[in-house]
């Protein structure tokens, strides 16, 4: 039990004597409006209809080609706005962009989902799948 104890004391003060620094951004300093756009908004735009600045986007260099994030709770809005049942652009899909919230002039178009579902959109709850996760909310 002894040898136990010992095992344990070393492994806190060893393990939690971690000399990395942190690296901190340049920007960071900087007043917000001087910060890079790193949280992007959408518009979208389907025959008929057009949400604007609805969610939040980033971008992501894979290092072969920019992927472009946003939420897959958007496509509820799109459930109860246009009947849409799967994570899949219909065929009234017309544009969904991304930009900086104040900067709609720096647009970065999306060409298509990459991770379609052709099942059905069923409900879900971003925060119950969380804790289900195990991660926080």
């Amino acid at each position: 039990m002894g040898g136990i104890l010992i095992s344990f004391y070393f492994l806190i003060i060893f393990g939690c004597s971690d000399d990395s620094s942190v690296v901190r951004e340049s920007w960071f300093d900087k007043p917000i409006n001087e910060w890079p756009d790193f949280a992007l908004t959408n518009e979208i735009s389907f025959a008929d209809t057009t949400f604007n600045n609805s969610a939040n986007s980033f971008l992501v260099d894979t290092g072969y080609d920019t992927i472009g994030v946003s939420c897959k709770h958007l496509f509820l809005v799109f459930k109860k706005y246009l009947d849409y049942e799967k994570i899949k652009l219909e065929n009234d899909y017309r544009l969904w962009s991304l930009f900086p919230k104040n900067k709609p002039q720096n647009i970065v178009p999306i060409k298509r989902i990459i991770n379609q579902n052709k099942n059905s959109l069923k409900p879900f709850n971003p925060l119950r799948w969380a804790r289900k996760q195990n991660l926080s909310a």
